[in-house]
């Protein structure tokens, strides 16, 4: 019995490892089959599966304009109202498919960047777990969107059987026969769901993992750093300094250190800004597109009559909000970072002992110091377009906003009955 639970223990430790170095390739499946991941692809399957989910994704656009205008004909304001929706998440998928490309190359960088783990506190056991954290939470979040899309594609079926204005095809396409009809139908139920699920929040995953990745070598950097500046303490306690061949060595040594360290957070600091860049616009579109979504959605919940459209919207609503409540939370990680930062370039900055032999050394040292203060104040925060900061303080205008929207629809809705 020890036998095979030593050999299953060894299969499930070889398999962590494995998954550990390829923590980003579970993103990479969701990319593909959002259409955004195509570059550097080698296998056949995936460079079939491009040219598809570009073909489906304009067949999806086409059907949903389709219906609107059909239904806007009709004066189904209800109807209209939701394939409006629909059209606008598509364009919020579109337009993350855009940015991703555009600063693809930025994104390989970081994640070469965190795959090297160039990042070390002179302590391996605790990086090591740090790190394995890091991995484990990227897997999980990668396997619950995987599950989604699994649970999506079976449920799919339900929906052809349902006689709904929502989830059928235009009435002009009807007219091609029954058989070729009936097919297209097919074709539109059980690709759109797992189609743009991906194309939508395969970049919300992308993203905010290599933020997860940045703040795990972030709080590396900070730990090694914090170690250092209680080792220079206690060999302060020691009174060593103060010996003229030993205040040599300590000044020399105090300075090599406080460059790798800075030299560190220089390195940290060029690829937070790669991830700026991205997000300052990224998030800004899954903001405002988010506020506009959960508020319709929420509104459609109340006008529909059928148990599936209600569950559908009602679950849309929820998802935009989870997402946009998991940006501010990954971002809202990092202004601590910087503050417990600043506290140890404060306490070493304190600690430094000044003597007239040394006067030199010390101004420099106390500059650059001060220099690394400034640059770790604002070296990890994340703006929307530059209008306000990422945190979980922001999150609350989704909320506001939405539910102003979500009351002006309402009094609407209301004053111009169907």
């Amino acid at each position: 019995m020890d036998h095979w639970r030593n050999i299953a223990s060894r299969i499930l430790a070889n398999c962590r490892q494995k998954l550990s170095k390829k923590h980003f390739q579970l993103i990479n499946i969701i990319l593909i089959f959002g259409g955004i991941n195509y570059r550097n692809i080698s296998n056949k399957w995936t460079r079939v599966l491009y040219p598809l989910s570009k073909g489906l994704a304009i067949f999806h656009s086409i059907l949903v304009i389709m219906c609107f205008i059909e239904n806007y004909q009709l004066r189904d304001n209800h109807s209209a109202l939701y394939f409006t929706v629909i059209q606008i998440f598509f364009v919020s998928g579109f337009i993350r498919e855009y940015f991703m490309r555009k600063y693809s190359n930025y994104v390989d960088r970081v994640k070469k960047f965190l795959n090297s783990e160039q990042i070390t506190s002179n302590d391996e056991h605790h990086d090591s777990n740090i790190r394995r954290k890091f991995h484990r939470k990227t897997i999980v979040t990668s396997l619950i969107l995987l599950a989604n899309l699994v649970i999506c594609e079976l449920s799919a079926p339900i929906l052809m059987l349902q006689e709904n204005k929502y989830y059928r095809i235009p009435q002009l396409l009807l007219s091609v026969g029954p058989t070729l009809s009936t097919l297209i139908q097919w074709i539109y139920i059980m690709t759109i769901f797992p189609l743009w699920t991906s194309k939508a929040f395969g970049p919300t995953i992308l993203i905010t993992a290599v933020m997860s990745g940045l703040e795990t070598e972030y709080t590396i950097m900070v730990h090694g750093f914090g170690s250092f500046v209680e080792r220079v303490r206690s060999n302060l306690d020691a009174r060593a300094i103060f010996n003229v061949k030993d205040s040599q060595i300590f000044w020399k040594l105090l300075k090599e250190q406080v460059n790798f360290h800075l030299h560190q957070h220089i390195l940290l600091t060029e690829n937070i800004m790669k991830i700026q860049l991205i997000i300052r616009y990224l998030y800004c579109a899954i903001h405002y597109s988010a506020m506009i979504l959960v508020a319709v959605g929420i509104y459609l919940v109340l006008l529909d009559d059928t148990l599936t459209g209600g569950l559908i919207s009602a679950m849309a609503a929820i998802f935009f909000t989870l997402e946009c409540l998991w940006w501010c939370s990954v971002a809202d990680a990092f202004p601590d970072i910087n503050t417990t930062l600043e506290e140890y370039i404060a306490d070493l900055a304190l600690a430094i002992p000044y003597h007239r032999r040394h006067h030199s050394d010390y101004v420099q040292l106390r500059t650059t110091l001060m220099v690394f203060k400034m640059n770790a104040r604002n070296s990890a925060l994340f703006s929307c377009a530059r209008i306000f900061q990422l945190s979980k303080a922001s999150y609350l205008q989704i909320l506001q906003k939405s539910y102003a929207l979500f009351t002006f629809l309402l009094n609407i809705g209301l004053s111009n009955p169907k």
